[in-house]
C-alpha cells in the first residue's frame, strides 16, 4: 500500500522545532511526506527535513492547517494524489505517540 502524508506545521521563527523533525522522520518510514510550514523558516533550517521529505517549504499564509493542506494539494495536483492508496492529513504540532 502506498501512503502520502500532507503535513502542516506552524512556526514563525527562525528554527524548525525538533519535534517536527522527529515527526517527519517517523512518518517517512511509512510513506512520502510533503511538509508545509505556515510561517517563516529559513531554507537552512528546512534542510533538516531534506532526507525525509519529498517536498518541504515554508510560506506565510492566513489559512492555518487547512491553508497548508490546500496549498500542498494544489501544487501536487489531484492526479499525483490518486497515485497513492492513502492520503493522510496531519499537523506537526499535534500528534499521538509514534
Amino acid at each position: 500500500m502506498s501512503r502520502v502524508y500532507l503535513a502542516a506545521g506552524y512556526n514563525n521563527g527562525n528554527i524548525l522545532p525538533e519535534y517536527t523533525v522527529f515527526l517527519v522522520q517517523k512518518l517517512a518510514k511509512t510513506g512520502d511526506v510533503y511538509y508545509l510550514n505556515n510561517g517563516t523558516i529559513p531554507p537552512a533550517e528546512l534542510q533538516k527535513l531534506q532526507d525525509y521529505t519529498v517536498y518541504a517549504d515554508s510560506i506565510l499564509h492566513n489559512g492555518n492547517d487547512y491553508g497548508s493542506w490546500q496549498y500542498l494539494i494544489y501544487n501536487l495536483g489531484w492526479k499525483k494524489l490518486l497515485e497513492y492508496d492513502e492520503v493522510v492529513f496531519c499537523n506537526a504540532n499535534t500528534y499521538a505517540p509514534l
